[in-house]
């Protein structure tokens, strides 16, 4: 299984998506607006159906 580490902290996740609510609770001071980052390829959505769907299609 591959893991997903923070970037930030090196705190390991087994989905991208465990790594980006770890990113966005733990890390807050370092998120500037509410947004949904891919873990795998740094990938950027405003709408979290936007990031699901890219997830989902290209992970």
């Amino acid at each position: 299984m591959h893991m997903h580490s923070c970037p930030r902290c090196g705190a390991e996740f087994d989905t991208c998506e465990a790594l980006d609510h770890h990113l966005f609770r733990t890390h807050t001071g370092e998120v500037e607006t509410r947004s949904y980052r891919c873990a795998a390829c740094d990938a950027e959505f405003t709408a979290q159906a936007e990031w699901i769907s890219h997830v989902r299609e290209r992970h």
